[in-house]
C-alpha cells in the first residue's frame, strides 16, 4: 500500500511581499527611497510616500488577481511576434 505524503502550501504559494510581487515591491520602495534621499525637501518627502502608497496598492491588487503577474508577462515577451507554418525552413511540405 502506499503512503500519502503531505505537499505543504509553502511549497507552491506565490513569493509575495507586503502583499504584491516581491520583486515589484521591492523595486517601489528603492526607487520612492531614491526619490526622496536625491531631492531631500519636504514636498518630496510626501511626494514619495504619497507614490508608494499608490503603487503599493496597485501591485496589491494585480497580485491578487494574478500573483504570477511578472514572470507571465516576461514570457510573453519571449514570444514572437509571429511563428511560420512549419517547424523548420527545410521541412519538407507544399507552400501555399
Amino acid at each position: 500500500m502506499r503512503q500519502a505524503h503531505p505537499v505543504y502550501r509553502s511549497v507552491y504559494r506565490p513569493n509575495l511581499f507586503l502583499g504584491g510581487d516581491r520583486v515589484l515591491m521591492q523595486s517601489t520602495i528603492l526607487i520612492t527611497v531614491a526619490l526622496v534621499f536625491i531631492l531631500l525637501s519636504a514636498p518630496t518627502v510626501i511626494a514619495g510616500l504619497v507614490l508608494w502608497a499608490l503603487l503599493t496598492r496597485v501591485l496589491q491588487q494585480a497580485a491578487k488577481a494574478d500573483p504570477l503577474l511578472r514572470q507571465v508577462y516576461l514570457r510573453h515577451q519571449r514570444y514572437l511576434p509571429r511563428y511560420a507554418g512549419r517547424s523548420t525552413p527545410w521541412a519538407t511540405g507544399r507552400r501555399t
